[in-house]
C-alpha cells in the first residue's frame, strides 16, 4: 500500500500517471493560480471565487459539460425496455467526461464540449471503476440498513405509531421518530465515511481513465486524508443556493448553481491534487 502511494505521488508531481510499460495518460501541468490551500487548509472563499470566475469566463462550455450528461442519460432513459439499461452504462462515463472538460477549462487548455466524449476511448475501464465503486458503497450500506431495520423492528414494538391521513401508512411519532432518526444516522456513518474517502474517484478517472477502480479508490482515500470535513463543508456551502433555486422551479440551479458547483468541485480536486503531489514530493526528498 505504501509503495503504491509513493509511486503514484511521484507520478502526480511529474504530471503523468504511468499504468504499465506501454501506456500512459498525461496529467496536464497546473496553471499558475492563487493558492486555495493555506498551510494545508482550504480557504473556501478563494476557491468559490476562483471557480465562479472560471465559470463566468467559460459559461457555455461549463454549462454544457455539467448538464449534458444528465440530459443525455434522461433522454435515453425514456426509451422503452432497453433505455434504462443503456443509460445505466453510459451515465458514469458521461459525467466523468464532463469533469474532464471542466478540468481542461480550469487548466486553461483548449477544450470543447465534444471532448467529453474522448473518455469513451477507455469506456470499459472507466465504467468498471465507476461500477465497482458504486457497488462497494452499496454493499457498505446494506448490512448497516439491515441492522438499523432490525433494531427498529424490535424497539418499535414499544413506540406509538400514527397513520398519515388518506395514505394509511404507519409512521413513528414522539420517541419512536427520534429513535428512528438517531439509529438511521448512526448506521449511515460508516457508509458516509466511505463516500468521502472515495469522493475524488470520478475526477481521478477524468485525469487517468486507464487507472483501475482499486487504484483510483486508494489514491482518493490517501488524497482525502485530513480533508473530508472541509470537502463536506464546501459542498454544504452551496445548499442555500440550491434551496433558493426552488423559487425558480430549479432553473436557477440548472443554469447557474449546478455548473458553478461542478466547477468548484473540479477546482477543489485540482488544487488538492497539487497539494498532495507537493507534500509527497517533499516527503520523498527527506528520505
Amino acid at each position: 500500500m505504501c509503495a503504491f502511494l509513493l509511486k503514484y505521488s511521484k507520478l502526480f508531481s511529474k504530471g503523468v500517471i504511468r499504468l504499465d510499460n506501454n501506456s500512459e495518460w498525461q496529467t496536464p501541468p497546473p496553471v499558475q493560480r492563487q493558492p486555495v490551500f493555506i498551510n494545508g487548509s482550504l480557504d473556501r472563499s478563494i476557491l468559490k471565487g476562483e471557480s465562479k470566475a472560471f465559470f463566468r469566463q467559460n459559461y457555455g462550455t461549463i454549462l454544457a459539460a455539467s448538464i449534458l450528461p444528465a440530459l443525455i442519460s434522461t433522454g435515453i432513459d425514456v426509451i422503452p425496455f432497453i433505455g434504462p439499461v443503456i443509460s445505466w452504462f453510459l451515465s458514469p462515463i458521461l459525467f466523468v467526461g464532463g469533469y474532464y472538460v471542466i478540468l481542461g477549462v480550469i487548466r486553461n487548455h483548449r477544450v470543447s464540449v465534444g471532448n467529453m466524449f474522448d473518455i469513451f476511448d477507455n469506456f470499459g475501464n472507466v465504467f468498471g471503476a465507476s461500477f465497482t465503486t458504486s457497488l462497494l458503497l452499496f454493499l457498505w450500506s446494506v448490512p448497516l440498513s439491515v441492522a438499523a431495520g432490525a433494531i427498529l423492528a424490535v424497539a418499535g414494538l414499544d413506540f406509538r405509531f400514527t397513520k398519515i391521513p388518506r395514505i394509511n401508512i404507519p409512521i413513528p411519532t414522539g420517541v419512536g421518530l427520534l429513535f428512528l432518526l438517531v439509529v438511521t444516522f448512526i448506521c449511515c456513518i460508516p457508509a458516509i465515511y466511505k463516500v468521502f474517502c472515495w469522493a475524488m474517484v470520478p475526477y481521478i478517472l477524468a485525469d487517468n481513465p486507464r487507472m483501475t477502480g482499486t487504484q483510483a479508490r486508494r489514491l482518493s482515500t490517501d488524497m482525502m486524508q485530513g480533508h473530508k470535513w472541509e470537502y463536506f463543508v464546501l459542498s454544504l456551502s452551496f445548499l442555500g443556493w440550491f434551496i433558493l433555486s426552488i423559487i425558480t422551479i430549479g432553473l436557477f440551479a440548472l443554469f447557474y448553481v449546478n455548473p458553478w458547483y461542478s466547477t468548484a468541485l473540479c477546482d477543489y480536486y485540482d488544487n488538492l491534487r497539487m497539494l498532495y503531489a507537493a507534500m509527497h514530493q517533499q516527503q520523498n526528498e527527506n528520505f
